[in-house]
């Protein structure tokens, strides 16, 4: 199974112009950072940690954040199929199609729950919530198995979508919530501190399915990740700035948290959100091209 994977990998490494993955990227980033920023939003209601402001707020970012990615799914659904190695036919067709009519309900989705979170009371808003955070997984699931069947990378697919989707919303959603704190003063430190300690562990997510990608993957597929273009994009911008400067400059939230100094944490978690998403970008780059989705 192994040499198999490897034997369809090399027809597509290095073989796919950055002019094709740039709108395919764009479309999975975009997606991802709606789907993570909702269900940050719809998990930290369920756990009673934000306000109903935050919920409907953070929905409506969301949903302009994968408007943008709507925008571009025609082309998506143009390049894919012309992917080397992609499955042909048909059933990939109505499989891109079938994605992209997710997307739109996930969209839809989203957009009702910022519009819903205005007026329902907690309980209802959410139950509301669990339902579209059902809506955004499922939308994630086909997103994920449409891409990975297209670069050929299988269910080893979720390691990179999976993690780049948490550790986006976590930071996108950990900064929005700090900005709540102008909002209301009074509020808990609690949230950006819980806040702080899942992106914690979606750096720690993010270092372990480096590693299972890895192990996972041919030797041969693994020395072309850490050699592609010189090796720098896997080691400066997908570690260095996905793992290490996140990691610092996390600390250096916590450290604001613990000293109830909001503004100094929510100016940290700007600089997170360059950080993240240069290294997740990286990281789905490297995916497309090499076939190991660090």
């Amino acid at each position: 199974m192994r040499a198999s994977r490897s034997r369809s990998m090399q027809m597509m490494v290095a073989s796919i112009p950055l002019v094709t993955v740039g709108p395919i990227e764009a479309v999975v980033f975009f997606a991802e950072l709606m789907v993570g920023t909702a269900l940050f939003a719809v998990v930290f209601d369920l756990m009673g940690s934000a306000i109903r402001g935050y919920v409907g707020t953070t929905f409506a970012i969301a949903a302009a954040i994968g408007g943008i990615g709507l925008l571009l799914a025609p082309t998506f659904s143009t390049l894919l199929p012309v992917i080397p190695g992609a499955p042909g036919g048909s059933a990939f067709g109505k499989e891109i199609a079938t994605t992209m009519h997710w997307y739109v309900w996930a969209f839809v989705a989203v957009v009702f729950g910022a519009v819903a979170a205005i007026e329902l009371q907690d309980r209802a808003r959410r139950v509301l919530g669990i339902g579209v955070g059902a809506v955004l997984v499922l939308f994630l699931a086909h997103l994920v198995g449409t891409v990975s069947a297209a670069f050929q990378v299988g269910w080893h697919g979720w390691f990179t979508m999976g993690s780049g989707t948490v550790i986006l919303g976590a930071v996108l959603g950990g900064m929005l919530m700090g900005h709540w704190y102008l909002v209301a003063p009074g509020m808990s430190f609690r949230p950006l501190r819980q806040t702080v300690i899942v992106i914690f562990i979606a750096i720690a997510g993010a270092v372990a399915t480096m590693v299972a990608a890895f192990a996972t993957s041919p030797p041969k597929m693994g020395h072309a990740v850490l050699a592609y273009d010189g090796g720098w994009l896997f080691w400066l911008l997908t570690v260095g700035s996905l793992v290490g400067f996140t990691t610092v400059v996390n600390s250096l939230t916590w450290h604001f948290t613990k000293m109830r100094a909001n503004q100094p944490a929510t100016a940290m978690l700007y600089g997170l959100i360059v950080a993240v998403c240069i290294g997740v970008i990286s990281a789905h780059v490297l995916m497309f091209q090499t076939g190991v989705p660090v």
